[in-house]
């Protein structure tokens, strides 16, 4: 604003951006993923046989004993729901995920360790069946050491060491514990033996020695997408010639022109369909063209 009370025109508001505000979009890219992959993590206790079960009382049944099934006995109503709500789901089937050990904050929100995606099947009246889609895809919850303060390089060296080949998932929870700041404990971590469900009187802020099984729309692809968001932070050259790709067109604060349309033919490899045809012909006659959807 100037003098007048009226916006002011020119100056810092016309230049175009440089390597800086490249860096602060993909930080801010970054940051709307994490919390979105956050928000498929935490469930809220009051959710508890609407977004995740835990109908094990007795012991921890899948990471311990490295099952390949682990059969089901439900007798709550509301469990059963949970279950056949989420296979008699129409069109593509909801997913299920496993989860253990959990965390409970102070905010009452509880939040997997290590979780695995796991398939649930009818197998009798009152019964199920939860198979593991791939074994070798236990995830670690990298969230958990966001909120202590650590470092994102720090965090892409722990994960694929918490996330690589153990003998053992108790192996694998000593290698977390290393980790000082997490406060996981192997010894309360018994397979044997597990918690009761936290309800108001229970401890915040702590480790608590139950699985859970919980529906999300958790998937690897904003994993996949956050290491590739990391790679372009460290290409100098993309920082440095930023306005020379295709975003430098939506970095600018100048209308930028073709000089001459491209007239030429174009080969088309497959035929074309209508859609394609107008995509190709406006990424010929205009500066940006941002094509999305299945090719």
């Amino acid at each position: 604003m100037n003098g007048s009370g009226r916006p002011q025109t020119g100056g810092a508001l016309n230049r175009d951006y440089g390597p800086e505000d490249f860096l602060r979009l993909l930080r801010f890219y970054r940051g709307c993923i994490e919390e979105e992959d956050l928000q498929s993590l935490s469930l809220p206790l009051d959710r508890y046989r609407k977004s995740f079960i835990s109908p094990w009382g007795k012991t921890e049944p899948l990471f311990h004993p490295v099952s390949s099934s682990v059969s089901l006995e439900v007798n709550d109503k509301l469990d059963k729901k949970f279950l056949t709500r989420g296979i008699a789901q129409a069109g593509e089937k909801e997913r299920f995920f496993y989860g253990y050990p959990t965390f409970i904050d102070n905010k009452d929100y509880i939040t997997p360790l290590f979780f695995l995606e796991v398939e649930v099947e009818v197998d009798q009246e009152n019964g199920f069946i939860m198979r593991p889609v791939d074994w070798n895809a236990i995830q670690l919850n990298y969230h958990l050491f966001i909120k202590q303060g650590i470092e994102v390089e720090e965090i892409r060296v722990i994960q694929e060491e918490l996330e690589g080949s153990f003998g053992s998932f108790q192996k694998r929870l000593e290698a977390a514990a290393a980790f000082k700041r997490l406060g996981v404990e192997p010894s309360t971590l018994t397979p044997d033996k597990v918690d009761t469900l936290p309800n108001r009187h229970s401890c915040r802020n702590c480790w608590v020695n139950r699985p859970i099984l919980f529906r999300s729309e958790w998937g690897i692809y904003n994993r996949k997408l956050l290491l590739e968001l990391d790679k372009l932070v460290k290409v100098d050259s993309l920082r440095k010639n930023v306005m020379e790709t295709a975003i430098g067109p939506l970095l600018s604060s100048r209308k930028i022109t073709i000089s001459e349309e491209y007239e030429g033919g174009h080969i088309e490899v497959l035929p074309l369909n209508e859609r394609q045809e107008e995509a190709l012909k406006s990424s010929t006659h205009n500066p940006l063209t941002v094509v999305t959807g299945p090719p």
